[in-house]
Parts: structure tokens; C-alpha cells; sequence
């Protein structure tokens, strides 16, 4: 049965990526045609909101979008857009990811990303690492939040008890995918921190 949802969310962030990329065509056109504008602060903030929106809209893709079986994605160009989007900040992500990777296997880093970052609410550090088998993620920080009602459901089984924000839809979707790939998720929480194995 088609995934309807996972195709909207595909569509969505298609058809917002193009403009995205006709801005960053503009900067480069008007960079060549002055000089002086190239080191100026003003391009410099639009160029980098330009790319921080076209790798939100990519990680949201991967973690929301369809996911064809067979399809892969390049480990390289997923740690490119992380950097991009955790490489400064309090929320630092740390990936060991190899060349190639299943599509519905980035899906499920993804979500497991989108999950896990909510529960670093002062930032820390998120180390992810995808094998041939399974994914590991963990991550520290300043103040640990593990809602049980958000993350209980993630390793029983059963849909988030309460209603859900937008801002955690991944709840729903993660142990979704989850199931679908054959996978379970286990959740081990430390003192300063937490770990995610799927």
C-alpha cells in the first residue's frame, strides 16, 4: 500500500528545495557581477540561512519523504547536511556513516536524530553510527529529558499516549518505520546522557 503521507512530505520538500537552490544560482550571479558585495556580512547571512533551509529541508526529506525499496543515499553528502545544520550551536552531531546507505535505513537515523535532539533542550552532543546491521546513537549533555510518555512507546510498540505537537510527529513516525524495517529500538539512559540502538 502507498504511503500517502511519506509521498506529501517527498512532494513538499521537492518543490521547496528548487527555489531554494535558484536563490544560491542569484547569490552566485550577483557575487560575480560585485565584487565588494562577496565578503559583505548581509550575503553572507543570506547564503548561509539558504543553505541551513536547503539541509532542513533534506534531513526532513529523509526522515518524512517516501523511501523506495532499494533506493540508497551517500553517507558522505548525510554527513555533509548534518554538518551543515549541527556543526555550530549547542546541539553538535557527530556521524561515522559508510559510503552507501539504505534509504529507509537514513530514514530511521533521521527520525531517531529528530527524537533524540528534543531531549537535549540546552544542547550537547549527538554521535551517530550506522553499520552494516544496526544504527547506535548517543548522546550527552547538560540536561538529560526523557518524557516517558514520548519515549516508552518507542521501544513498546504502540502509538505516543498523549497527543502529539507538530513538533513531535516523529514520535508517531519513528517506531512506524521502525516496525516496517523489522527493527525494535533499545533505549539505555546514563547519568548525562542516553543511547539509541536500531
Amino acid at each position: 500500500m502507498t504511503d500517502l503521507a511519506a509521498l506529501v512530505g517527498s512532494r513538499i520538500c521537492h518543490d521547496l528545495v528548487n527555489p531554494l537552490g535558484a536563490i544560491g544560482n542569484g547569490l552566485e550571479l550577483l557575487r560575480m557581477q560585485d565584487v565588494a558585495m562577496t565578503d559583505s556580512e548581509e550575503m553572507a547571512l543570506i547564503g548561509e540561512s539558504m543553505a541551513n533551509a536547503t539541509a532542513r529541508l533534506r534531513l526532513l526529506r529523509l526522515a518524512f519523504g517516501a523511501a523506495p525499496e532499494g533506493a540508497e543515499v551517500s553517507g558522505p553528502d548525510v554527513a555533509a547536511m548534518l554538518d551543515t545544520l549541527y556543526g555550530q550551536g549547542r546541539l553538535r552531531v557527530a556521524v561515522n556513516l559508510p559510503p552507501a546507505l539504505p534509504r529507509w535505513q537514513a530514514r530511521l537515523a533521521m527520525l531517531g536524530l529528530l527524537c533524540a535532539e528534543t531531549a537535549l533542550p540546552r544542547g550537547g552532543t549527538l554521535w551517530l553510527t550506522v553499520g552494516a546491521i544496526d544504527a547506535e546513537m548517543s548522546a550527552k549533555g547538560p540536561r538529560v529529558a526523557l518524557p516517558p510518555d514520548l519515549w516508552r512507546p518507542l521501544s513498546d510498540g504502540p502509538a505516543p499516549a498523549r497527543n502529539l505537537t507538530p513538533a513531535e510527529v516523529q514520535f508517531a513516525l519513528f517506531p512506524t518505520a521502525l516496525a516496517a524495517a523489522g527493527r525494535t529500538l533499545a533505549i539505555a539512559q546514563e547519568q548525562d546522557g542516553f543511547s539509541l540502538r536500531f
